[in-house]
């Protein structure tokens, strides 16, 4: 009988062990799926919240690079009323300095032609429409001797005003003493 304890007890020890091994393969088995089911369930929403996040980011691309446009076309347009504002305004500046009568050498080499107030006003307002800078404006005036008596070289300010507004770059016109054409030699109108 000493021999069917032991056994008998043996047989527990090892029921007792594999009982234990298998439960403890069981929770091992469980929690490995438990965490892949999780983790399973976390890379669907992750990938559902990237999706939707750049749905989002697209859309709002498309969005933005939708008002870049629209706004270069704007830019655009203005920048041509501008420089159409500012080669008319340099013609009248041309046609008014010549209707001037100078003391010197150009009192002889004029060349009158016509201007008319309601073209400058409107040249007026179109600069004062779409140029930036105020001396573009100031200058125009000047030049029309509107702030004062002027003389031959005003014109090189009021071009280079003009250049500034349109982004041309840096001033070129620097010859002062012969800067406004009142004739060429032969001209006689």
């Amino acid at each position: 009988m000493g021999i069917d304890i032991l056994n008998l007890l043996w047989n527990i020890f090892i029921g007792a062990g594999s009982g234990a091994g298998i439960t403890f393969l069981l929770r091992a088995y469980f929690n490995e799926k438990i965490k892949n089911s999780v983790k399973h369930e976390y890379d669907i929403r992750i990938e559902s919240y990237k999706s939707e996040l750049k749905n989002v980011i697209d859309k709002d691309l498309e969005s933005y690079k939708s008002n870049i446009k629209e706004l270069e076309l704007k830019n655009l347009d203005k920048w041509r009323i501008k420089r159409e504002a500012c080669l008319e305004a340099l013609n009248l500046a041309d046609s008014a300095m010549s209707n001037m009568d100078w003391n010197g050498d150009m009192k002889n080499g004029i060349v009158k032609s016509e201007i008319d107030t309601i073209n400058v006003r409107n040249c007026y307002n179109q600069l004062a429409c779409s140029c930036d800078l105020p001396e573009t404006l100031s200058e125009f005036k000047r030049v029309l001797g509107l702030l004062g008596p002027i003389n031959g070289d005003t014109i090189v300010d009021f071009r280079n005003a003009i250049r500034k507004e349109l982004n041309f770059g840096e001033e070129i016109d620097v010859d002062r003493e012969k800067a406004f054409i009142g004739r060429i030699h032969g001209d006689v109108r």
